[in-house]
């Protein structure tokens, strides 16, 4: 037995969460263009930044089939750090959602559509 080889059950206690769509159309109707954040520096700023104190809410969409995977290898990590929900989703569904070839893309909490957010933390069970 290859012992530098993950066993069945280490595969799915650190196999990511892959999103469904059905709620982000929802959102991403309500949603202007112009209130995404894309790109991964954009989005690594934003994550860092603080408002008078307070972190910045809401969700970072990372697609798990992004290549070179060094580049947003560290995302998850930051999110954790920063106490922000985050999930992955494929490359191609993202890109249709947002209308732009973007490496992530992060989707403030707003009142606008505060209880599809809420709806689509629940779904994929998120604390955040």
């Amino acid at each position: 037995m290859d012992k530098s080889r993950p066993n069945q059950a280490q595969k799915i206690l650190f196999e990511p969460r892959i999103t469904s769509t059905e709620k982000l159309t929802q959102i991403f109707g309500k949603i202007q263009k112009e209130k995404i954040t894309r790109g991964l520096k954009a989005c690594h700023r934003l994550i860092q930044k603080k408002n008078n104190g307070q972190k910045i809410k809401g969700i970072l969409l990372i697609p798990f089939d992004y290549t070179p995977i060094d580049e947003i290898i560290h995302l998850p990590v930051l999110c954790e750090k920063n106490e922000l929900a985050y999930c992955f989703i494929k490359k191609k569904q993202l890109n249709k959602l947002t209308g732009y070839k973007s490496t992530c893309v992060f989707i403030k909490k707003k009142k606008e559509y505060l209880d599809e957010y809420k709806e689509f933390i629940a779904a994929n069970q998120m604390s955040k």
